[in-house]
């Protein structure tokens, strides 16, 4: 009788800890809204159709900064510093990531409320500003387009232009996110592993918010502000969304915080004939 009831209350407590290591692994299926270990979670069941992977991001440009700026008559020219950075140089581990990389070299992403990147070779350029108020992000990149997660690295202001001249200036008061890449058209090899690059602004990342992404309606929470990488993905139109929420899931008000975007995908021609 004794031996039973020992039985009965060891099986019981043998279920009670599976019920409670369910779903607990790293498959990260957890909804729970404090700070993740995780990089990402997959929002769905089964097995995704795409393949999203983590970079680690390198203290190669620590020292990269934008120390000022100035908008005026048409044209942006930017204050930047740092021994380790230089314009239209190749980044050290650009032919180890294998993504696509720009032949010219590393350049500031121009970016303007919503409207997708300009990417600058130059420091002194021509840029359009239409009067009236406007979100402005300027920071530095690499040859193969991450940005430099580096605060001193950007320029993030709240602006008023009029008659192609800054009239007042303020620190972009909100949380914001801003979208980078994917952008364009990928060919060949340059579109087996694609960079999924933002910039948040005003908020930690997997601390005071989390952020939704979709690649082809297939869904995430990201929970770094790492690069990311998506591969296996088909020829044709592809689409990417980021959106900023909260740590349960709620989108935050923000004017710069939700992107849907589409890029191309072309098969290597090459390859085709074979």
């Amino acid at each position: 009788m004794n031996i039973n009831l020992y039985s009965v209350l060891i099986l019981g407590i043998v279920m009670c800890f599976s019920c409670k290591n369910e779903g607990t692994g790293t498959s990260q299926t957890s909804n729970n809204s404090e700070s993740h270990h995780e990089s990402f979670e997959y929002l769905g069941s089964g097995t995704p159709k795409y393949t999203l992977t983590t970079g680690e991001t390198t203290d190669e440009y620590n020292d990269a900064k934008m120390t000022g700026w100035n908008y005026e008559n048409g044209r942006l020219s930017f204050d930047i510093e740092g021994n380790g950075y230089e314009l239209k140089q190749q980044s050290s581990d650009a032919s180890s990531l294998m993504c696509a990389n720009s032949n010219e070299g590393a350049h500031i992403h121009v970016l303007l409320d919503k409207a997708p990147y300009v990417a600058k070779y130059e420091d002194n350029f021509e840029f359009d500003i239409p009067d009236g108020q406007h979100h402005i992000l300027a920071f530095l990149g690499k040859s193969y387009h991450e940005s430099i997660k580096n605060s001193s690295a950007r320029i993030a202001r709240l602006i008023d232009v009029v008659d192609g001249k800054v009239t007042n200036e303020w620190n972009i008061p909100t949380p914001a996110l801003f979208y980078s890449r994917p952008k364009g058209t990928y060919v060949g090899k340059d579109a087996e592993k694609i960079l999924i690059d933002f910039y948040p602004l005003n908020i930690a990342i997997g601390e005071d918010a989390k952020i939704k992404l979709q690649v082809n309606g297939e869904q995430y929470y990201l929970y770094d502000w790492k690069p990311y990488f998506i591969e296996g993905l088909p020829a044709g139109t592809n689409s990417v969304g980021i959106q900023l929420l909260d740590m349960n899931g709620m989108p935050l008000p923000t004017p710069i915080g939700s992107f849907l975007r589409n890029f191309e995908i072309i098969k290597d021609p090459a390859k085709s004939l074979q």
